[in-house]
């Protein structure tokens, strides 16, 4: 068969083709350094660990609040949020500046968060954001407060419901803990091991 120099093009390779030349793709295990690193990386969270008992708290919102958790750089972090406490982890939260560690539109009222993980460093006095929203620890689980100033300064509607005790022995300080927590009513605090305390000042200074 012949065909007319002015005849259209009836067919085109659909991966490429410049003039009188057909280019096919390149394998992914033949491409260039800058090649391959044009490819999308797909980044995965490390698993949590589900052993550890929850730190559980209540928190109570007007219809346009979010919980934002006191979380902050030099922290260490792995665990896992439930927002709803209904039993399904609502996302990862694995350093200070992560989305999962504020929460999405919740509604007015009170509400159950669950946190289960490695979870070191939590304290208002560094991200004060929701410090008036958090009302109850109603359990302290594997929770590790950090080693620093005013663990819930300025939560000014925070009871303790919780009968459980906080781990303590990687701490030295309690200074300034519930500083300024006006609504803390006679917490049993008689099951925590104070051993390695050395600074207990203003702990409950104007609470």
């Amino acid at each position: 068969a012949t065909f007319s120099t002015n005849s259209a093009i009836l067919f085109e390779p659909t991966w490429g083709i410049s003039r009188g030349t057909c280019t096919p793709p390149i394998p992914s295990n033949t491409r260039s350094p800058s090649q391959a690193a044009q490819v999308p990386q797909v980044s995965r969270k490390p698993s949590v660990d589900t052993s550890k008992q929850p730190f559980i708290t209540k928190w109570t919102l007007g219809p346009s609040e979010t919980i934002t958790l006191p979380v902050y750089r030099g922290g260490e972090y792995n665990f896992a949020v439930d927002w709803t406490s209904d039993g399904t982890p609502d996302g990862t939260v694995t350093s200070y500046k992560d989305a999962d560690a504020v929460s999405p539109l919740l509604g007015a009222g009170t509400h159950t968060v669950t946190i289960v993980g490695d979870l070191e460093g939590w304290n208002f006095s560094h991200e004060s954001t929701s410090g008036l929203l958090i009302t109850d620890v109603a359990q302290w689980g594997d929770v590790q407060l950090g080693n620093d100033f005013g663990y819930f300064l300025n939560t000014a509607n925070l009871q303790v419901s919780a009968s459980d005790a906080p781990d303590l022995t990687s701490i030295t300080t309690l200074e300034g803990m519930f500083l300024s927590s006006t609504s803390l009513a006679n917490p049993d605090f008689s099951s925590w091991n104070t051993g390695t305390i050395t600074n207990f000042s203003s702990m409950f200074r104007d609470a």
